[in-house]
């Protein structure tokens, strides 16, 4: 269907179908998966794993649905903004997507780069003020190259990071369990689960952030090879395997981690440390960890897992945002300069600049 205009026909012959299915399924897990946003649900109490269980059905299964119908309905480079240009028009659909592309960088150089620096500190060794803006530049800018590459190489850090997420979040889920086994665990009370208004205010916004990028891949629908298969089939496996990637490690934090001490943005790096500690270590009755041997090794390497999950997240929504937004420059909604792609690696070279300009 033709829907973009002359300026992206010139830049479409440069685009490489790059992506299996396979591909588009670990692109979906890593982007939907979001492990900075763990904590934030689990320090909320047990009604945050009922409040995932009512958003799954009300909000993340529709959602799927309905995203699975346009990305088949409408494969075309730049999925949302096609979609949104269809129904609204062109000025619409450019503020729209100019308002998709800012989150990412903001994101990245915010959150993502904190709860990184602070696995690092937590795991490895303190950085200091000059090691903080080392690391946190090389973090960034590791992102940056990943995403500039061509998607054909590209492709393997959004993989890489559901595999990471996978092993991190299967390890700490049969970690708890022996956890629970040699020390017990804290009793969670039916009335914790129950929801409330509290808990709907404070609890809904990270719950549907959670479960937001299912229309990703269909940023680069004609990178992929037969989308009108491959985008319902990833979309379908991906979103039971989020909905389990999330639920095993919030009820893990839950029953181990006292629940004054579940913070928002380290409640699952300390966690983990916690629950390793039955590899090799001991918790004072202040409730300092300490790691030793076995539990030292898991330690660091559960770390270097997670640090691996945050950047592919940034990088594979990256991935997403700059080629939508290159769309809809190149159709007209935005400078047509910055919906150029190089011919060389079939990306939006100067979106990927700019977006980390910010």
């Amino acid at each position: 269907m033709d829907t973009l205009g002359a300026g992206w026909h010139e830049q479409r012959s440069r685009l490489r179908k790059s992506l299996r299915r396979v591909d588009v399924v670990f692109f979906l897990l890593c982007t939907l998966v979001g492990l900075d946003t763990i904590g934030s649900v689990a320090s909320k109490g047990p009604q945050g794993l009922t409040w995932m269980v009512i958003l799954a059905i009300v909000f993340f299964l529709p959602y799927g649905l309905l995203v699975a119908e346009l990305g088949t309905a409408f494969p075309v480079e730049g999925g949302p903004y096609v979609w949104t240009k269809l129904a609204f028009g062109r000025r619409v659909a450019g503020i729209n997507q100019v308002l998709y592309w800012l989150t990412n960088p903001v994101w990245v150089g915010g959150s993502l780069t904190v709860i990184a620096l602070a696995t690092f500190e937590t795991f490895f060794a303190d950085l200091g003020q000059v090691g903080t803006y080392v690391v946190g530049l090389i973090f960034i800018w590791f992102g940056v190259l990943a995403v500039a590459t061509s998607l054909r190489v590209g492709k393997w850090v959004p993989t890489a990071g559901a595999i990471a997420r996978i092993v991190l979040l299967g390890f700490f889920t049969v970690s708890v369990v022996v956890y629970g086994i040699e020390n017990g665990v804290q009793p969670l009370t039916a009335s914790g689960f129950t929801p409330s208004y509290v808990g709907f205010i404070a609890l809904v916004p990270f719950v549907i952030y959670n479960y937001v990028g299912f229309e990703l891949p269909s940023t680069a629908t004609e990178e992929m090879r037969d989308p009108r298969r491959t985008v319902p089939f990833a979309i379908l496996r991906s979103g039971l395997g989020a909905v389990l990637l999330y639920g095993g490690p919030i009820l893990g934090i839950l029953l181990v981690v006292p629940a004054d001490r579940i913070g928002s943005l380290s409640g699952f790096i300390d966690a983990c440390k916690m629950v390793l500690t039955v590899y090799g270590g001991s918790i004072d009755p202040s409730g300092t960890v300490t790691l030793t041997g076995a539990g030292q090794v898991f330690g660091t390497i559960c770390a270097a897992g997670l640090i691996i999950g945050l950047l592919t997240s940034g990088v594979g929504w990256a991935i997403g945002a700059h080629r939508a937004q290159a769309v809809a420059c190149a159709d007209g909604a935005g400078p047509r300069w910055l919906g150029e792609i190089s011919a060389k690696r079939g990306t939006p070279i100067r979106v990927n600049i700019l977006s980390e300009g910010i």
